[in-house]
């Protein structure tokens, strides 16, 4: 990595000119990092993709990767279903749910 004389890095000498990275840490407003909240609470309705069947249930995970555990309902591996959130882990970052009824 090169460093012009303005201290930015310029990469390695087999980048393309013009893609120079600046070389001072980007830190959110505040000065500190923050923990976000769990995105989902009890009686939320998510879309979630199953991780993993298991035979009593399946693994799932949110968009924003929370991971749960829904009741088996016959979904495979992959599929993107609707749930109904009935519990929240807050200390272990996770949830339960249910298939809401048609």
């Amino acid at each position: 990595m090169r460093r012009a004389a303005d201290g930015v890095a310029t990469g390695s000498e087999t980048d393309p000119p013009g893609r120079a990275l600046p070389l001072t840490p980007i830190v959110p407003e505040g000065g500190e990092w923050t923990m976000s909240a769990p995105t989902v609470k009890p009686g939320d309705t998510v879309r979630v993709t199953v991780t993993k069947v298991l035979p009593f249930a399946v693994l799932v995970e949110t968009a924003s990767g929370m991971p749960g555990l829904v009741k088996h309902v016959g979904p495979r591996h992959g599929d993107v279903i609707t749930v109904t959130v009935t519990a929240v882990d807050d200390e272990q970052e996770r949830f339960r749910g249910t298939v809401p009824a048609l």
